[in-house]
């Protein structure tokens, strides 16, 4: 069926989308075949037609398991190993910008959707690219940063991983995806207060609205511990946010030593 298809596989992965039965219910031989067609796709080459199979994989309505298996199947395309490390199979695809449904899918709150699709924004080269990656580079953290990043992990794993989960995607109904989060990776003071003295919604993130709170540590963690967590979370998972220090936290609980309410979104103003 596949040799049969050769060069209308988008086409064929269209029709299979709207087919229903094992198409819509998460089923092995689904997922393989998804794969494979989106592979073969990638090895047209065509710019244009990658980029409309990214849209079928960043449509709301698609369920998860089409959208990874479509991911999966450009990456198995895209990428192979070459003496134990990842390579790009031959030159990036040349687009007029970064890849639209590439960017909403890498901010997903689910780990292995926004996994896959920051990995596949190698694939691409666009205008720009070259100086925003370099901007975008995280500077070395110090040996000092280095061993608070440890810390912050372990005290991330013991007192936030319940909720925003060890892959930082939250969870559905308690908590919000921290991945690339302007909450997380902008203002570093904003971040402290929030740690601090904690939030209560309603606050928007990534379109969803959220109505809950999230309890402070002002009296749970003292200055050194606190600046560990928020460096593990800058700099986890991709981010390249600068590094937090104690001293940076201290004055910021000095700042707002009277406070006792929980911070709301009016009060802290969005980026």
């Amino acid at each position: 069926v596949l040799s049969g298809v050769w060069r209308r596989e988008l086409e064929f992965l269209a029709l299979l989308r709207n087919g229903g039965g094992v198409w819509v219910s998460k089923a092995p031989e689904a997922a393989a075949i998804m794969e494979k067609l989106a592979g073969a796709v990638f090895r047209e080459g065509d710019a244009m037609r990658i980029q409309r199979l990214l849209e079928f994989a960043a449509e709301p309505s698609e369920p998860e398991w089409r959208s990874e298996s479509i991911l999966r199947g450009l990456r198995q395309a895209a990428f192979k190993k070459v003496q134990g490390k990842t390579r790009l199979v031959g030159d990036p695809i040349s687009v007029s910008g970064k890849p639209a449904a590439l960017e909403t899918m890498a901010k997903s709150r689910l780990p292995e959707l926004a996994s896959l699709s920051n990995h596949l924004l190698e694939v691409f080269q666009w205008p720009g690219k070259a100086e925003a990656a370099e901007q975008e580079t995280a500077a070395p953290l110090t040996s000092q940063q280095q061993a608070r990043f440890e810390q912050g992990k372990e005290l991330y794993a013991l007192i936030c991983g319940s909720c925003h989960q060890a892959h930082g995607g939250g969870q559905e109904g308690l908590a919000p995806s921290l991945l690339n989060s302007d909450w997380v990776l902008g203002s570093a003071e904003r971040m402290t207060q929030i740690v601090l003295h904690g939030l209560q919604g309603p606050i928007v993130i990534d379109g969803e609205e959220w109505n809950l709170f999230m309890p402070g540590l002002v009296d749970v963690l003292n200055d050194e511990q606190l600046a560990s967590v928020m460096t593990y979370v800058r700099r986890e998972w991709g981010h390249t946010a600068s590094p937090v220090d104690p001293e940076f936290v201290a004055a910021i609980r000095a700042k707002y030593e009277d406070r006792v309410d929980m911070w709301t979104v009016e009060e802290l103003g969005e980026e």
